[in-house]
């Protein structure tokens, strides 16, 4: 008793066991799947997942071309095969790997390999689905109709472009009815007349890809890493993966790769060393990639992508500045900081190359110890050089840089490359008084008044304390006003002061110039003085004299045209013997005209009546 309740586990276990191994089949079939296409010469190998295939010799000298494979199973050696293009083409070894030889042509080997295993082949198109008697489900170009269940089990007729065929089936019963489709039945249901069923379709790889680098910008001959993502979204394996890879520029280090196969929803990672070009100019650099794989009964499927990098020139320029704090005892222009500007030269190819270096800066920069800031320098080959000058800002305020120029000759071609721009605005600190002094009118009679401005203003970016320095010539006198001031200017500020003065002296007049001496909150000095204001007295004679300026000539020869300016000098009106001339001027050119007119009605009459 004890011995039957054990045959019947063991019956039950395997009775499971098979099932699960049945359903496994079902899905998946021993095929031989295509693993590649490989063209090998004598010592070239191809590795498929664990087999090595080498080429060990070939023999072209007979009628028949033949070669010598070896086969290793992880790396040890395991046979060999001779093979040639006739009854010798096609080799197995142990029922694992196929070998098909294409072609056997100067020296090469050009041949296919498959390897055999249990493969997921079939996919559920329809899932689980219940059918009664004249059910039908249309699957593509196939139907299926439940006709009958009986105790033998349920009779199922599939239709197609071929003709019906009527199979019965049991539980758990497959059948294919071609290469593409297979007809399950899951369960057949006596008792409710109905059975369940699965529709199965060969499944399919789909091909993504996905390209990129490491950056998008390169020196000359720098290596890129240039990366192709291969992802599986379909529902059977790729085999056989081919990726070629070809560039617009530079050098593809790897430029065909294989590859034995990549499961659904899975991705692989193929990393390509690429090389930059050696270029004088910056270039466009396009890396193009196609990928090809095969299902399980060979079929091609393809991919590709690209991407585009910039190449900069061999030669590269930078250009930094910054500002340094002088010395306090610096005071050299009342400006508190200097520039240091450096500017970075870099070769990447492999040759020295000698370049010009030409670096522009604000006029009111005096750069230290240099006559001009031009270079002429030799950069060796994968090398940098860097040019350091200092520069003197004269005066305080905001300055903004320029570009570094570099040029050289490539093959007798110049080459010209600019440092990229400088955005940043430096601010220069520092303390500087302006001081303009004018007269109004500039051009006065003998006893009439002038009146003197002085405008000092505080062109620098520090508060100062100021003192007013102008002196009266003995030919002048003071009326109003005082010519001194001292007081404090901020940044900006702007102080008038003004007086009036008269003369009895003629002639040109020279006013001394006005000086303001200031001092800033860190006790450092400066001075600045206007222009010497001149000053024209007529002599009252209405004669100009040498030296009078030439808007007094203008008025005198053509006072019809003149038109007092709002800040030019004032002229005196005309003398009454001038005035008396005009009149008298006006008045015969008047009694002319009045004289014309009875003589022209005479003539006109005298006309028509004769």
């Amino acid at each position: 008793m004890m011995a039957v309740k054990k045959l019947i586990i063991l019956i039950l276990l395997l009775s499971i066991l098979s099932s699960s191994a049945y359903a496994y089949d079902l899905h998946d079939e021993n095929i031989w799947i295509f693993k590649g296409m490989y063209e090998l010469g004598p010592g070239e190998r191809a590795e498929l997942d664990g087999y090595t295939v080498k080429v060990h010799t070939v023999n072209m000298s007979s009628k028949q071309p033949s070669a010598i494979l070896l086969v290793y199973v992880n790396k040890d050696f395991k046979e060999s095969f001779y093979i040639d293009t006739a009854a010798n083409s096609e080799q197995v070894y142990k029922d694992e790997l196929k070998i098909n030889v294409l072609d056997i042509s100067k020296g090469i080997v050009s041949l296919e390999t498959y390897k055999q295993k249990f493969e997921r082949v079939w996919i559920t198109n329809i899932p689980k689905t219940a059918l009664k008697t004249s059910d039908i489900i249309e699957d593509g170009d196939y139907s299926v109709r439940l006709d009958d269940i009986t105790e033998e089990g349920a009779t199922i007729t599939v239709m197609s472009d071929e003709g019906p065929v009527e199979v019965k089936y049991l539980s758990g019963d497959h059948r294919k009815f071609s290469d593409e489709f297979m007809l399950h039945v899951i369960y057949v249901n006596k008792k409710d007349q109905e059975v369940f069923v699965e529709t199965l379709r060969t499944g399919v790889p789909q091909i993504k890809t996905d390209v990129l680098t490491d950056k998008s910008i390169y020196d000359s001959g720098e290596k890129i890493e240039y990366r192709f993502m291969l992802t599986n979204n379909g529902t059977v394996p790729l085999h056989g993966l081919i990726l070629t890879t070809g560039s617009s520029e530079g050098n593809v280090n790897e430029p065909k790769i294989q590859s034995s196969g990549l499961e659904p929803a899975k991705t692989k990672n193929f990393i390509i060393p690429v090389s930059a070009p050696v270029t004088p100019v910056a270039k466009t650099m396009n890396i193009r990639s196609e990928i090809t794989g095969y299902d399980f009964k060979g079929n091609a499927y393809s991919g590709s992508g690209q991407t585009e990098v910039l190449v900069k020139p061999y030669i590269s320029v930078e250009k930094n500045v910054e500002t340094v704090e002088k010395p306090g005892s610096d005071i050299e222009f009342g400006t508190e900081q200097y520039f240091r500007i450096s500017i970075i030269l870099k070769n990447t190819a492999s040759f020295p190359v000698a370049v010009t270096v030409k670096d522009e800066t604000d006029p009111s920069l005096i750069p230290y110890d240099l006559k001009n800031t031009e270079w002429a320098v030799m950069v060796e080959a994968g090398t940098l050089k860097e040019i350091k000058y200092y520069a003197k800002p004269t005066t305080p305020g905001s300055f903004t840089f320029t570009n570094a120029v570099v040029q050289w000759k490539d093959n007798g071609e110049t080459c010209t490359i600019q440092s990229d721009p400088i955005e940043e605005v430096f601010q220069i600190h520092g303390s500087k008084v302006t001081v303009e002094k004018y007269l109004s009118p500039g051009y006065a009679l003998p006893g009439e008044e002038i009146k003197v401005t002085i405008n000092i203003v505080n062109t620098g970016s520090r508060e100062v304390e100021a003192v007013l320095s102008d002196n009266i010539p003995e030919q002048f006198s003071l009326v109003s006003g005082k010519n001194d001031w001292k007081g404090s200017l901020g940044p900006g500020e702007l102080k008038e002061i003004s007086y009036t003065v008269t003369t009895e002296h003629t002639g040109k007049l020279e006013l001394p110039a006005a000086t303001v001496d200031f001092i800033n909150k860190k006790d450092q000095p400066g001075s600045s003085t206007s222009e010497d204001p001149v000053l024209y007295v007529d002599d009252m004679t209405g004669n100009a004299r040498p030296g009078e300026n030439e808007e007094k000539i203008r008025y005198e020869e053509y006072p019809e045209t003149y038109t007092e300016q709002e800040s030019g000098p004032e002229y005196p009106a005309p003398g009454r013997v001038e005035a008396a001339g005009f009149m008298m001027s006006s008045f015969i050119a008047l009694f002319c005209m009045l004289a014309l007119i009875p003589a022209t009605v005479y003539l006109y009459i005298n006309r028509m009546y004769k």
